[in-house]
């Protein structure tokens, strides 16, 4: 088996068992006022609720509540239409455009890695690599792993394995239909592992207007514990609907990419299928050798000859979360490379640039662009929006002075070489 084909099924088998491991972030983005509707008039994809919300507070209480009660569509019927519409022919353009073979083959991998998981559990979880977990996180663990596998099941069965039905997709029936019986399986999931799920996150939470105007407002998250908000966050209003400005960003980046699939013809996705079928070729086979195996120990041999040591450990670390035990310490861990490594942004030789005047998508790229061109190397950038602008993380930066003095882009008012901050006011 090849080193890609091994790295491809590993990282298949990660991602299935850490698919419920996913988190909520406090929205701090700032308020955007408009959004360019697009031109084209369909009739709408799913109904809207009747009447839009007339508030901030009614219309964040309406999707609250929809949460709560494991309905995602509410999602989708809070959105504008116009979003609606960008999705949808996101998806429609992307299944035209699509190689089918490549698509079906892919689906059909996940199914039989989704079938590997549930007719080997009993194999998979007594592998040495998992030996020292105590009783009661073994048996935890096999509790939860038939959820991971629903969880799975629900997905690789849906229509989005099938392109010809994605060319009419609809995000609001599938949210109703297939979203809400994922979001039930992840709550029972998040239950068994002792976290909260989504619906209990927003348990005991109530939006609060905090300020507001007519296009906008700042909220804020109550409780009865509290007099003040135990969190902030704001809201816009799009095509007179009221929704998180994070939604602004998010259908400006949907309409970018939608824009860029109408440019890119249909034979570039096939130039790059053969390839890939390969991949999906060798990972099918490996996966029909170990459903063939006849006893625990023939999979742990073949599992280990077939994905290799390093890639089984880290596969049983991940496993070993769904137990409610600490990544499992690998016995024979490979040294880490110490050449070519690109620093990550976090580091303590990156600069943080408080751009301020800068918004949407073209600003970013820009900035982007002017940073790439300046920094040798890898460069790592990361974006957070503010009140005022943007925030940037940037590294590694290893001169600053030579750095600051490279920004043309916008003009520096203010320098913090101790904490290496920059201000800067985004030229025009």
């Amino acid at each position: 088996m090849n080193g890609q084909t091994r790295h491809a099924l590993g990282w298949v088998g990660i991602l299935s068992v850490g698919i419920m491991l996913s988190g909520c972030q406090e929205e701090k983005s700032t308020p955007k006022k408009t959004v360019d509707s697009p031109q084209e008039k369909t009739v709408p994809p799913t109904e809207a609720p009747d009447g839009s919300p007339r508030t901030p507070d009614a219309a964040m209480r309406e999707m609250v509540q929809g949460l709560r009660a494991n309905r995602p569509e509410v999602i989708w019927q809070a959105m504008p239409f116009g979003f609606q519409q960008d999705i949808n022919g996101l998806v429609h353009e992307f299944a035209r455009k699509m190689d089918p073979e490549l698509w079906q083959k892919s689906f059909e991998t996940w199914r039989t890695l989704t079938r590997l998981l549930k007719e080997k559990k009993s194999a998979i979880l007594s592998h040495p690599e998992l030996a020292n977990l105590t009783d009661e996180q073994r048996n935890r663990l096999e509790q939860n792993w038939d959820g991971v596998v629903e969880l799975l099941t629900i997905l690789v069965h849906s229509e989005l394995g099938d392109l010809k039905k994605l060319e009419t997709f609809d995000m609001g029936r599938f949210l109703k239909k297939t979203g809400g019986r994922w979001l039930s399986e992840l709550a029972s999931l998040s239950e068994s592992l002792g976290q909260d799920s989504l619906s209990g996150m927003l348990t005991g939470l109530e939006p609060k207007t905090l300020s507001a105007d007519d296009q906008q407002a700042e909220m804020g998250w109550m409780t009865p514990e509290f007099s003040e908000p135990v969190s902030r966050f704001y809201v816009v209003k799009l095509e007179n609907r009221w929704v998180p400005t994070g939604w602004a960003t998010a259908w400006e980046q949907v309409q970018a990419w939608r824009a860029q699939l109408r440019q890119t013809p249909a034979e570039a996705f096939a130039q790059q299928s053969q390839e890939k079928l390969k991949t999906l070729a060798s990972a099918e086979q490996t996966m029909q050798t170990l459903l063939a195996t006849k006893t625990a120990d023939e999979f742990h041999k073949t599992l280990d000859r077939e994905l290799g040591e390093s890639t089984v450990q880290e596969m049983a670390s991940l496993i070993g979360t769904l137990s409610g035990a600490p990544a499992v310490t690998t016995t024979t861990p490979e040294p880490p490379p110490t050449e070519n490594i690109p620093k990550s942004a976090t580091d303590a030789n990156s600069v943080t640039l408080l751009v301020t005047g800068a918004k949407g998508t073209a600003d970013e790229d820009r900035i982007f662009d002017a940073l790439q061109a300046a920094l040798p190397g890898d460069v790592d950038v990361q974006f957070e929006s503010t009140r005022t602008g943007l925030k940037v993380i940037v590294g590694p930066v290893t001169d600053f002075d030579q750095f600051r003095q490279n920004i043309k882009w916008g003009k520096v008012t203010q320098s913090n070489k101790d904490q290496l901050t920059l201000e800067i006011q985004m030229a025009p």
